[in-house]
């Protein structure tokens, strides 16, 4: 359920690109608000009441113009409704400025997993309905009464809800079921795993639902069939109706949907008759974390604007520059709460004047941001002062005669009685504080000490530009430190400087009674600098080829000091990302091949690329599953064909090849599963994959030749200018004093300089600023060329002792393709 919208706050949407008004969007000031603290919550586990004047007089519409009920005239604002993970609903109001908590339910056992406005029809959504486990509870929106429960038989927890008259759609990872009366009627079983889900009437009055799934598409479901499937540019983390609630042109069927990604891609799907098209995407540059929730809202604007929240604590406001929505918007506001946003909803709560923004955090935080029309877009910050009032110069003793006293301006609450308010806060505290300290002795004197449940939601993030993993951490108590340890060679790094990053050498040898090295390939520590931190961001660079577990311990401020261990796989190919399909020139290239046979089942093989390949769908639904991935870091492809005892891998890369086929016979023989591997290699994927690495090869090569040079450039610069000036003292004696200033001016290139020496000493803050950007870059192709020069000489049955420094000795003279196509023996 979304919060209502004012009339007229939008306007038609032409179905062509056409004549638009222009029109410079207002500047969006807002102003925060901690409403109040309730438990941890799950994603979208809150909703808006409409006030009961709004649901009194609603008035009927066409079942094709589906839109929320308007509260522009209602003389009440709205309530907030929020489920936590005790499963307790508690509804907020503000009521004169304080937070009220009008009801509050008793709790489920289990967490409130979805939470959703509905009602008798669209234009009346009155009621909340939650979900919990596997059960579906509605309740009254005034007083908390409940008047519905049913049992779905799911065999997942719910994670999505919908509900509008007989109709409800409730969604897990990856089934969908629809009821109507509670009762059975469809199903559908998604490919991959499905994280939001809107329903609407698309094509003619049924609902369907719209899914937006983890393998990069949005499917719209109805009945038990995908009608529709739209690919987007990864994996899509939220969906959202846009609103156009004002009539479209006769004839014209359209509907306008936003989709967020976990790369942190926004974008706007159009559907019409023809279907789906797309008509823009947009990235931030000032944050690329996921998108966990999308709404849309007039602020004073011609067209609604777009509110994001994203799982950094990102919230952000995108306005149109005119009436065509095929134009992307632009940022217009944007603040930062510190934590992932679980709830985002657009209402009248703190007053009837412009619509306020409430989120709840992943804490369990209820924020609102409430829109000052009069504001500057730097608002000052407002302080309380007690100020002293100054006589008044005396007036001549004629002009007092004829002067009467004015009676007194009441400013307020006089000195003495804000003197009694303080005495009395502080009695508050102190007696506060004694409570603490006596609770403190009470527990310690305890023979058993209660340690709180410590939840921690991670993600671990392949981030294509930078070949490195963002692996986030979030708790409901603020962080103190990470305990880091992994038994594979990574590399772990903090962008931010709020938090510390130590190293600590690993065990050189085996120890009695102590962890094997290698068990112990890394340990860290990360020291939260401050207090009130509740996620945490790491980078992670892995290398393909070696795989482990990343072992991470959390430890919150809490007492008793407790931590909580998450573990992270790290696969043998984890730098390869899947594509739903490969281009003509990629299909093109020369493929390497493994054939496997044996007597395992399509489970058991499904497993098996599961723990190879990332972002492989737990689920096979098919007999026969064909998946293609994309290295983001060389660029080489693979596809995977499998079924019942029989897989086929193919790819350009004998790295690639060659760890596929390392790793599934070592975890085959582990589970005791009899395989046969027979390989088909071609050597001209040889050269495919060093064509791939050439122009970065040559880049890194340049840029480092070019660092070296900079100095040596600089010295003959400094050489030059020195005896220009000497030769300028000996003519003109009294320039003598300007010596010592001639260094800290720009010193002049020397004429004799070739170009590219010039080019490099013009240039050379720039020159270093892009190798300080990527200082393993080199070392890192370095290892991608030697473990393809190993894994050639491996199948050319040749010695690997010295191929390291044979490289090596080859790459330390001038670097070209031609040279390194012959080292390699490449036909």
């Amino acid at each position: 359920m979304r919060g209502s919208k004012h009339k007229g706050s939008t306007v038609a949407v032409p179905e062509n690109d056409g004549v638009s008004t222009t029109l410079a969007p207002r500047d969006l000031v807002f102003t925060r608000r901690d409403l109040l603290g309730v438990g941890q919550v799950s994603r979208k586990s809150m909703a808006l009441t409409l006030p009961e004047a709004s649901s009194a007089s609603a008035s009927s519409s066409s079942s094709s113009s589906r839109k929320h009920l308007s509260s522009s005239g209602s003389s009440e604002m709205q309530s907030i409704v929020v489920g936590d993970d005790s499963g307790c609903l508690t509804c907020l109001a503000v009521i004169n400025g304080e937070v009220v908590t009008q009801f509050k339910t008793e709790p489920c056992g289990s967490p409130v997993t979805r939470l959703e406005m509905g009602g008798p029809s669209a234009m009346c959504k009155d009621r909340v309905f939650y979900s919990f486990g596997h059960t579906v509870s509605g309740i009254s929106a005034k007083k908390g009464k409940q008047f519905f429960t049913v049992e779905t038989g799911m065999t997942e927890v719910i994670h999505n809800l919908f509900v509008e008259g007989p109709d409800m759609f409730v969604s897990g990872e990856y089934s969908l079921y629809h009821f109507v009366d509670a009762k059975d009627k469809d199903f559908f079983m998604s490919n991959d795993r499905i994280n939001d889900m809107i329903c609407c009437q698309l094509v003619n009055a049924d609902l369907v639902a719209i899914l937006a799934c983890q393998d990069k598409f949005i499917r719209v479901v109805q009945g038990s069939e995908c009608i529709y499937a739209v690919e987007v540019e990864t994996a899509c983390t939220a969906i959202h109706r846009y609103n156009t609630e004002t009539p479209l042109p006769r004839g014209v069927s359209s509907k306008v949907f936003l989709y967020g990604t976990n790369k942190g891609h926004l974008g706007c799907l159009r559907f019409n008759s023809s279907g789906f098209t797309q008509k823009w995407s947009l990235l931030a540059s000032e944050s690329q974390s996921r998108i966990s929730i999308i709404n849309s809202c007039s602020f004073g604007n011609l067209c609604n604007d777009i509110i994001i929240g994203r799982d950094d604590g990102s919230l952000e406001v995108y306005s149109f520059q005119s009436t065509d929505i095929n134009l992307p918007p632009k940022l217009s506001w944007r603040t930062q709460v510190n934590e992932s946003i679980q709830g985002l909803e657009c209402g009248q709560i703190s007053s009837l004047k412009p619509y306020d923004i409430t989120i709840c955090t992943f804490s369990g935080k209820i924020i609102c941001f409430s829109l000052d029309p009069n504001a500057s877009p730097a608002p000052a910050t407002v302080q309380a002062e007690l100020i002293t009032p100054q006589p008044t110069p005396a007036a001549p003793t004629k002009a007092r005669a004829h002067t009467t006293t004015p009676p007194p301006i009441s400013h307020g609450p006089t000195i003495e009685e804000l003197r009694t308010r303080i005495q009395e806060t502080r009695a508050d505290v102190n007696r506060l504080e004694e409570s603490i300290r006596r609770e403190g002795e009470r527990t310690k004197s305890k023979s058993t000490v209660s340690i709180p449940q410590i939840d921690v939601s991670t993600d671990f993030i392949l981030d294509p530009a930078t070949c490195t993993h963002t692996l986030s951490l979030e708790t409901k108590f603020p962080i103190d430190c990470l305990a880091i340890r992994a038994d594979t060679q990574i590399e772990v790094d903090v962008d931010k400087s709020d938090c510390t990053l130590h190293y600590t050498p690993p065990p050189e040898q085996l120890i009695s009674n102590a962890t094997p090295a290698s068990e112990s390939a890394l340990i860290a520590t990360v020291k939260v600098v401050p207090q009130n931190l509740h996620r945490v961001e790491l980078k992670v660079r892995t290398f393909e080829g070696k795989y482990g577990k990343l072992q991470v311990f959390v430890l919150p401020h809490i007492s008793p000091h407790a931590a909580r261990l998450c573990t992270i796989q790290i696969k043998p190919l984890s730098l390869h990302e899947r594509v739903n399909q490969l281009t003509e020139q990629e299909c093109a290239r020369p493929l390497n091949e493994l054939k496997l046979s044996g007597n395992f089942t399509l489970s058991e093989i499904h497993a098996l690329v599961g723990s190879c390949f990332p972002e492989v769908p737990e689920r096979c639904l098919t007999e026969d599953i064909t998946l293609f991935f994309r290295s983001s870091f060389t660029g080489s492809i693979g596809a995977c064909h499998y079924m019942k005892k029989e897989a086929v891998f193919q790819t350009d890369s004998l790295s690639t090849l060659c760890t596929v086929k390392d790793f599934i016979s070592k975890e085959a023989t582990a589970r005791k599963i009899a395989i046969h591997m027979s390989t088909t290699i071609i050597e001209k994927s040889i050269n495919t994959i060093l064509e791939l690495l050439d122009p970065r090869l040559t880049y890194l090569f340049k840029l480092q030749q070019q660092v070296q040079l900079i100095e040596a450039l600089k010295e003959i610069q400094m050489q030059e200018s020195g005896n220009s000036a000497e030769n300028s003292l000996t003519s003109l004696p009294q320039t003598a004093a300007l010596l010592p200033n001639t260094t800290q001016q720009s010193l002049a290139i020397p004429g004799f300089l070739s170009e590219e020496y010039a080019d490099i000493l013009a240039n050379a803050s720039e020159i270093n600023r892009a190798f300080e950007r990527q200082p393993r870059a080199l070392e890192a192709l370095i290892g991608v060329l030697l473990s393809l020069y190993v894994n050639v000489q491996k199948l050319r049955g040749n010695p690997t002792d010295n191929c390291e420094a044979d490289l090596r000795m080859h790459l330390s003279r001038d670097y070209t393709l031609a040279e390194l196509k012959v080292f390699f023996g490449a036909p």
